[in-house]
């Protein structure tokens, strides 16, 4: 009897239990490790949004894509083999910084971007919290909401991916410094392309200013600073000293005692709004009108402009020459663990 009632049981087990429906499937394994289909597309997805590929293109992007997922697999099993691990402090540094500058660029404002900054943090800190993931739907913070948003526009991927390959190419740089073993370039290396590459680095500009900051937040405020700068302006053209002038009036302490000389400087160095005016003066001694910047007003005094001299540049030369020896032998060390490894694909 107690054989009958089971076989009962099963007869009446309603048969859309056993029906089958493919929700994910896995279209290849590095070593046992999957690569899931659907985060492939997914990534696809976001590189065709407002571009028109053929499908020759599309086939060549999720390519790449399966050959960075690939990579990555690599990557995070000679990690776990060393033991190497990227802590959540070096991450967070890191968005903090990349938040900030976009909130820069927003308003040109320290304290406002600094203020953004820390709203728009504690949110994706309390979303990845609750969550374990960022979706766009749970951001609140509008702030937070317009950096996700312009994350996934220009990186083209989910901000959830983009947080993932932050930590991805942190593992890979603590990968290559490990097991990668290079001699830092030379110095007559990197005088050597810093000749052949000179016209390509760009120019420094030597520059005098003065600066005068809005005394309040309002139109008002912002207006009486640049009509004080055009009056200085048309006393300077009348021929009164910019140095003299600058060295009363001008409320940047660093360079007053100067006469308001900056020096030599790279455009890098400076405000965008204030690099981008003093990159369309040509004339010694030309006189800018007030121009505003995240500091004030200020009014400019073109001197001259020359090649980026190699000792400002050494640094970055060396940094630069020192990563392409790391990375190609790192590609090298890359090409023997895929020979090295099972990986296979599932039509």
């Amino acid at each position: 009897m107690k054989v009958l009632k089971y076989i009962i049981c099963l007869i009446i087990v309603p048969s859309f239990l056993f029906a089958w429906e493919t929700y994910d499937r896995v279209i290849a394994t590095v070593n046992t490790r999957p690569i899931i289909e659907s985060e492939i597309e997914e990534r696809l997805q976001f590189i065709q949004r407002g571009r028109r590929l053929t499908s020759s293109q599309i086939a060549a992007e999720r390519r790449k894509i399966i050959d960075q997922y690939i990579e990555n697999i690599l990557i995070s099993e000679k990690s776990d083999e060393m033991v190497l691990v990227v802590n959540d402090k070096r991450i967070n540094d890191y968005l903090m910084q990349v938040m900030m500058e976009f909130f820069l660029r927003e308003n040109r404002n320290q304290d406002i971007a600094d203020s953004r900054t820390r709203a728009a943090f504690t949110e994706l800190n309390s979303l990845n919290t609750r969550y374990g993931y960022i979706l766009l739907q749970n951001v609140t913070d509008p702030n937070l909401k317009r950096f996700v948003e312009h994350t996934e526009r220009t990186e083209r991927m989910s901000f959830q991916s983009f947080l993932n390959d932050i930590k991805n190419r942190m593992l890979k740089e603590q990968v290559m410094q490990v097991t990668v073993g290079v001699s830092p370039p030379t110095e007559k290396e990197a005088r050597d392309w810093y000749n052949a590459n000179r016209a390509n680095l760009g120019f420094e500009v030597h520059v005098k200013h003065i600066l005068i900051r809005p005394k309040g937040d309002g139109f008002r405020a912002e207006r009486e600073a640049a009509s004080t700068l055009e009056n200085l302006r048309r006393r300077i053209v009348a021929g009164e000293s910019f140095e003299r002038l600058a060295a009363r009036y001008s409320e940047d302490p660093g360079s007053r005692g100067q006469g308001g000389d900056l020096g030599w400087v790279m455009l890098a160095e400076l405000d965008p709004l204030f690099a981008g005016a003093a990159y369309q003066m040509r004339r010694r001694g030309e006189i800018s009108q007030p121009i505003k910047s995240s500091f004030g007003y200020h009014l400019i005094q073109y001197m001259g402009r020359r090649n980026i001299p190699f000792n400002k540049v050494e640094h970055f030369i060396m940094s630069r020459l020192y990563y392409e020896k790391m990375t190609d032998q790192f590609n090298k060390w890359l090409v023997q663990r895929k020979n090295e490894s099972e990986i296979i694909f599932y039509d």
